[in-house]
């Protein structure tokens, strides 16, 4: 069973077989025999206390010989908190407090620390790792010290302090095979690095030098397929960048490029992995394919029959047609390369109940459902106890206690995963205090209280949220109170009244606010930040979402937004998809947006089997940004850009 940075390794430390503790015999003797025993007894004790005494105090060496080694196998496995462990932690935190060897006394805290994880003392093992002084640590020991403390900051979100201590000298002096028994955690840590730091290329050659540096007996095939994970990551361009220097991460790139000009296409994916083998004969992925690439781990095909439904009426009726554009896009993108598509049925969801459609489409033929779109119809669908077939829904809702169907994946434009990119980048950048300006809307409320609450949670705090209509023009009367522009120009009131009519005064802002979280669209955006810079609140950084850039710049327009660094759709940088989506320039951004997750939900239709295989679960690089399949939400992560005066340019690694 593969371990996770999650899945702390609790590796059995085995103590010293000369000097057991906490066992007691009793013997029963004749009564005459009382003294001879007692005097026995005490000087058998004596030496015992002699001999613990002496080993207390030898080099560390002797440790070695006395310690057995740690098993690589243990390190690799997942256990569940028992009584056992928290018991076995006591006892050798006990032993650890009596030891006279510092090395060997920060050997046993740290086993310690491991036993009290593996309880589930979680505040336990946190502590006692804080009490251990890892420059009396063995190499191998200072490995597993410094990989638990980083699964303690990953765990908690602190991605820039687990990177720091994965590049601790020392650790990455220590040599390779130290660190063998610890390969998938130190795998696991650098996977989760890349993706949430935003910096996959790095990682990714990473990644491939730790799997080199392994013995061959080593599970490639867990390694190969989280490469390919972190390949599929990366932007189209960035994977067609020649790579002089290192021709395994050459044709790893190479394969990746073949692989995304025929996504959702498996067919031809394995005919071009055929041809690429041919010319890599001798390449690690040629010898050990990622599972996605192989006809005995993943040989099922995407549904042949499709229904859609889609809303085609009053205020949904623009929304359904661009976002059926966008989706036949990638249809006959497929029709084109192979001469052949599945057979679709369309149904207007508009005036009889979803069940009821639902129903006719599946007694129709449909092997698979695209739909519903409105949220009522979503939670219709989660309220059932089962759905017969795969059904991809184009929104997604919260609810508290219910996943939904087996069968059921929520997909859409939420702005929930994009408030949690975000706040962990702010999070990241030690902020703590956030300004939100957000649309007084219903989809705008929940981003806003999705924010608010992963913010409060993670210690931050939301020192105003504003609310605009929809039909505002002038920003500054709502801006002005949370900045604390109005006390200020109050106060300078006060001063021209009481001390000098012709008294000059400046108004100044609050200074406690690290951050501007901004959501809203293009038109919308453009009146906010000038309006904070004309508040003396320029200087504060603003992140925002994908709303406010719709793959349009407008120079005379946008140039106020520079300095803005926002949430960008792959769809909306050039070069980053294979195919260069073109939705009518003259459709609002909304829409824009629509039309690419009509084509996403294409791929996600091609590619469910795929992300339902949580073994090898293999992202899809799409036009809204990466998406993954978790708890039945097809969920998306987008790239970061940053606007200038001159343009949009991606912000590559993000932190």
């Amino acid at each position: 069973m593969q371990s996770t940075w999650l899945n702390v390794l609790i590796a059995r430390s085995d103590i010293s077989a000369k000097f057991p503790m906490g066992v007691a015999t009793i013997y029963r003797v004749p009564h005459g025999s009382v003294f001879m025993v007692r005097r026995t007894f005490f000087l058998l004790s004596l030496c015992i206390f002699i001999l613990a005494f002496i080993a207390s105090c030898a080099p560390s060496n002797q440790i070695k010989k006395a310690e057995a080694a740690k098993s690589s196998a243990s390190s690799q496995t997942i256990y569940m908190p028992n009584r056992s462990d928290a018991k076995k932690a006591m006892r050798l935190y006990r032993q650890a407090s009596r030891s006279f060897d510092l090395k060997l006394r920060q050997h046993l805290m740290l086993a310690s620390a491991k036993a009290f994880h593996h309880a589930g003392k979680n505040d336990r093992y946190l502590s006692i790792l804080n009490e251990i002084d890892p420059k009396q640590l063995e190499d191998s020991d200072y490995v597993d010290f410094v990989l638990s403390r980083a699964e303690i900051a990953a765990k908690n979100e602190n991605w820039l302090s687990a990177e720091a201590m994965l590049e601790e000298k020392r650790f990455k002096a220590i040599d390779s095979n130290n660190k063998v028994s610890n390969s998938l955690r130190i795998l696991e840590l650098q996977i989760a690095l890349g993706i949430k730091l935003g910096n996959v290329n790095s990682y990714l050659q990473k990644t491939i030098s730790l799997a080199k540096s392994l013995p061959v007996s080593t599970d490639q095939q867990i390694f190969h397929d989280q490469i390919w994970g972190l390949l599929n990551r990366m932007p189209f361009d960035a994977l067609n960048k020649e790579v002089a220097e290192d021709d395994t991460l050459a044709g790893w790139q190479k394969l990746a490029v073949l692989a995304r000009e025929a996504l959702g296409d498996r067919e031809s994916q394995l005919a071009k992995f055929a041809q690429w083998k041919k010319n890599w004969s001798d390449h690690p992925a040629a010898l050990t394919p990622p599972s996605m690439l192989r006809t005995d781990v993943f040989s099922e095909n995407p549904p042949r029959s499709l229904a859609i439904l889609l809303p085609f009426s009053d205020q949904y009726l623009e929304v359904s047609q661009t976002l059926l554009n966008g989706f036949m896009t990638a249809y006959y993108e497929l029709l084109n390369q192979t001469g052949d598509g599945p057979d679709l049925q369309i149904y207007d969801t508009s005036e009889r109940r979803l069940q009821d459609i639902y129903s006719e489409a599946v007694s129709n033929g449909a092997q698979m459902i695209i739909g519903p779109l409105r949220s009522a119809g979503v939670r219709t669908l989660i309220g059932l106890e089962e759905l017969p077939v795969p059904t991809i829904s184009l929104n997604r809702i919260k609810t508290k206690n219910l996943s939904g169907p087996e069968n059921l994946f929520q997909f859409g434009l939420s702005p929930l995963d994009e408030m949690e990119q975000i706040a962990y980048r702010a999070l990241n950048r030690n902020m703590e205090r956030a300004l939100l300006i957000v649309p007084d809307t219903g989809w705008g409320l929940r981003a806003s209280e999705h924010f608010e609450s992963l913010w409060s949670n993670h210690g931050g705090e939301v020192v105003s949220a504003i609310r605009y209509p929809e039909n505002i023009s002038d920003f500054s009367p709502i801006l002005k109170p949370p900045l604390h522009i109005d006390l200020s120009e109050a106060r300078g009131t006060q001063l021209r009244r009481f001390i000098n009519n012709k008294l000059i005064t400046r108004q100044r802002r609050r200074q406690d606010v690290d951050l501007v979280v901004m959501i809203g669209y293009p038109e919308v955006a453009r009146r906010i930040k000038p309006t904070l810079d004309f508040l003396y609140a320029g200087d504060i950084p603003i992140f925002a979402s994908s709303h406010v850039y719709g793959g349009l710049f407008r120079e005379n327009l946008d140039r106020d937004l520079a300095g803005v660094e926002f949430c960008v759709m792959p769809w909306t940088m050039e070069g980053q998809l294979p195919i260069e989506l073109q939705p009518n320039v003259d459709l609002h951004p909304a829409l824009r947006n629509f039309y690419a997750l009509g084509y996403d939900t294409f791929l996600a239709y091609r590619e469910l089997i795929g992300l339902r295989l949580a073994s090898i679960q293999t992202p899809i690089f799409g036009a809204t940004g990466i998406l993954t399949l978790s708890n039945g939400h097809i969920k998306r992560r987008t790239g970061w850009a940053k606007f200038d005066s001159s343009g949009v340019s991606t912000i590559s690694p993000e932190y």
